[in-house]
């Protein structure tokens, strides 16, 4: 990209169905689209270049928003460390990445929201934030391996802010072991 030149959006089905994508780069850029990425089954790395602050033409490049259904299906997606200037994270958005192992959630967001990671048979571990208040329906539901889910502490040591989880928020997740609610 050139230097005075910025995506501001990655609009719906932009790629999707793109089955020889392997890689994607997100620079400068402040919203993945619904269904973006939905169906790059060899979609494996996705690397986030969050930006601060604003363009020369005043658009904010905080990397906000990944909406509906966006990495849906991406069945070689290993790891997703989202960048801590997403606020949130739509429903579906990561539904189906039956190879994703790690996810590292955003500090600030308050809602997982419904089947954000359903089907993700392949997470062993999640670590919620503590800003999360609500952890919708469905949101975990069907992630067979995952075994450890902890809810983390705000900055000065304070417990999770959690009010609900929701019908089958871990639905079918038979072999949890360790459930850490502070």
């Amino acid at each position: 990209m050139a230097p005075k030149t910025h995506l501001v959006s990655i609009w719906r089905r932009a790629f999707e169905s793109c089955t020889s994508l392997e890689r994607v780069a997100v620079k400068l850029c402040s919203r993945l689209g619904d269904s973006a990425f939905k169906g790059c089954t060899n979609l494996k790395t996705v690397t986030f270049y969050p930006k601060v602050g604003e363009a020369e033409d005043g658009h904010d490049l905080r990397f906000r928003i990944i909406e509906k259904a966006c990495f849906q299906d991406c069945k070689h997606l290993e790891a997703i460390e989202i960048p801590d200037s997403v606020g949130f994270i739509h429903e579906s958005a990561f539904r189906a990445c039956r190879q994703l192992k790690t996810v590292t959630l955003p500090p600030g967001i308050t809602e997982v929201a419904v089947t954000c990671f359903k089907d993700c048979s392949a997470l062993e571990e999640i670590e919620i934030p503590h800003h999360v208040r609500i952890i919708q329906s469905g949101a975990f539901d069907l992630c067979r391996s995952l075994r450890k889910v902890t809810f983390g502490r705000g900055p000065n040591n304070e417990p999770p802010r959690l009010d609900l989880i929701a019908a089958l928020a871990f639905g079918g997740c038979n072999n949890i072991e360790e459930f850490v609610l502070p």
